[in-house]
């Protein structure tokens, strides 16, 4: 090729670096090429990266959404390289707070995102903690579940709205609707088609339900049919748990996928009880219900279509187990040969609730805590070294008969601190509570102190933060102003009412625990408050301002922990400033190859 001479290559380089800087505005908008070739632009969690703590994770628990200290215990769960934070994140009839009327899909503007955009980015942006969000299948105003204050025929226990969102839905299209809108908002794929603040890349990893086969999950009550009167048989509620779980899971997975297709579906954390083994929780259907989820199609009770099984509709396996290492063991085998048998035994597998408490009656088998001791430094230990041993446990995991090593890839405690809202047998589960000031359990002091007494951590806090390893900080990315980002655009239609702050005498701005499907399974869940003795405090963690918390009164006591992973997990929008070095090493990369060409 011949030379050009420098006045002929001068308009060549000014007209190859306009259509350079046009192809490079375009390019870089777009959501997968920022994902994937310009990750170094954003800020990742702190305690992803470098750091061992993408294997740990915490429960935020059903009721410290709305206690004032969140935001500092969310702030000790990141200082301590927990990676991962486990909650409820939007509730289904918390975005959308009636029925729309007509038939879906729905206009975006019928959702209102305000609290929980607030919500998740606090988690995500603020406190740098990785977010794996659950989410339920009904909503009080479209669910099968009988009225609130009938009975469950299972429990014997009143129905309330906690328990109503564990039921089928009343509608599969309305609920896919829902999906749809929650994934495309927080999921990593633009969506123009509803707006320029959808496509938040914030969530990654969404979990379908809590404990599908817990006795207050309700999912054997029929949409459309007749609540029964009489309880169904084990074996009859196993075909009927399994047919409308698995339907859920496959209208939730098309739905997550059509949305967002990088994100992950993670089977709802299962209990699957260990026959004759010393869980705590053992009035549940045999693991057999885990094998007829993996093989019932949608839709169906038997006889069943293979086309299209369940096994074939999750990418993540999840179970619970507040156990011991024998109990462990016998669960990580016979879910992998479950798995196994299904077609799929290279699932990962996450542990989503695992711990034991500080207060007598809340600890596992083998961990105790001696009447009239609770909270002391003899019950702190026994629960630091459950969790310094079960934790490693999973994650080193057990040989199958196969040989194939079966092991989680990551487990989350249950649960990130003791709430004075929560009156739970879970109550004393945390790993951060108010110290000795008799101000947990169910516990609130009338008047309430002003200010709240400090957060302090117990024992297992150091232990846990010891097994994760050394963190690295990081400063917290600021808001984006770029003009080359898109602005959000404000929500229309529904306005959700500002959570009521709680007060002395009145918690009706907290969420209700009584329907955790795990306190009614606990024989020693205690119904009195307790008197705490002093224990090892921390340095006191300034509390942040609160932002605008999500009230949600649907989802019970759920077990929570983070989501996204170590390669694009809750990553911030990049500024104009951030820009600057890849535009550089661009036109640096376009200068050397024209001038390669002029040489010639």
């Amino acid at each position: 090729m011949p030379k050009l001479n420098q006045a002929g290559g001068m308009p060549l380089l000014v007209l190859l670096s306009v259509v350079g800087i046009i192809i490079f505005l375009v390019v870089s908008s777009t959501a997968s090429f920022k994902d994937k070739l310009f990750g170094n632009l954003y800020q990742k969690p702190q305690s992803l990266g470098a750091t061992s703590g993408d294997k740990y994770g915490v429960n935020a628990g059903g009721v410290v959404q709305n206690d004032p200290q969140y935001n500092s215990a969310l702030a000790l769960a990141s200082t301590a390289g927990i990676g991962w934070l486990r909650t409820g994140g939007c509730a289904w009839g918390t975005v959308l707070a009636s029925d729309p009327g007509g038939s879906p899909p729905y206009p975006a503007s019928k959702y209102n995102w305000n609290n929980c955009d607030s919500f998740i980015n606090n988690i995500v942006n603020n406190n740098h903690l990785s977010l794996l969000t659950n989410f339920f299948y009904s909503t009080p105003w479209c669910t099968a579940s009988p009225p609130q204050d009938s009975t469950n025929i299972i429990t014997g226990q009143a129905i309330d709205g906690a328990a109503v969102v564990k039921a089928e839905p009343c509608d599969y299209e309305k609920f896919k609707d829902f999906v749809t809108k929650l994934v495309a908002r927080y999921g990593y794929t633009a969506h123009p088609e509803y707006g320029s603040d959808y496509g938040k890349g914030w969530v990654k990893y969404w979990e379908i339900g809590n404990e599908p086969d817990g006795s207050g999950a309700m999912l054997y009550y029929t949409a459309g049919s007749p609540p029964p009167t009489v309880a169904p048989t084990d074996t009859e509620r196993e075909v009927n748990i399994s047919s409308h779980y698995a339907h859920i899971v496959q209208v939730a997975h098309d739905a997550i996928k059509a949305a967002d297709p990088s994100s992950q579906v993670v089977l709802g954390g299962m209990i699957l009880p260990v026959s004759g083994g010393s869980d705590q929780q053992t009035n549940h259907p045999d693991n057999n219900l885990l094998d007829q989820i993996l093989k019932n199609p949608p839709y169906n009770v038997p006889p069943y279509d293979q086309s299209n099984p369940a096994a074939n509709n999750f990418d993540i396996m999840n179970f619970h187990c507040y156990c011991p290492t024998s109990t462990a063991s016998t669960k990580l085998t016979q879910i992998y040969n479950s798995l196994k048998t299904a077609g799929v035994g290279s699932k990962p597998i996450w542990i989503t609730e695992v711990g034991s408490g500080t207060k007598n009656g809340q600890t596992t088998s083998g961990y105790s805590c001696p009447s009239g001791q609770d909270n002391s430094t003899t019950c702190q230990q026994s629960q630091a070294n459950y969790l310094t041993t079960i934790v490693p446990y999973f994650l080193n995991g057990v040989t199958a008969s196969d040989g194939t090593l079966v092991k989680a890839d990551k487990v989350f405690w249950y649960s990130l601190f003791d709430s004075p809202a929560d009156s739970s047998g879970f109550c004393s589960y945390g790993l951060v509570w108010y110290g000795a000031s008799n101000f947990q359990c169910g516990v609130y002091p009338n008047p309430t102190p002003n200010p709240l007494p400090t957060l302090a951590t117990k024992l297992s806090f150091a232990s846990y933060q010891s097994l994760i390893g050394p963190s690295v900080t990081s400063t917290p990315t600021p808001t984006p102003t770029s003009s080359l980002l898109a602005t959000p655009t404000p929500d229309t239609g529904l306005i959700a009412s500002p959570t009521p702050t709680p007060t002395a005498g009145n918690l009706s701005g907290f969420v209700s625990d009584s329907t955790n499907p795990n306190s009614t399974t606990n024989p020693n869940a205690p119904a009195d408050s307790q008197t705490n003795s002093a224990s090892a405090t921390a340095t006191p963690v300034p509390s942040p301002t609160p932002a605008s918390f999500i009230f949600l009164p649907n989802l019970g006591n759920l077990s929570f922990t983070r989501s996204g992973d170590s390669s694009d997990s809750g990553l911030p929008k990049a500024s104009i400033t951030d820009l600057i070095p890849a535009v550089g090493q661009f036109f640096k990369t376009l200068s050397s190859f024209v001038n390669s060409i002029i040489k010639r």
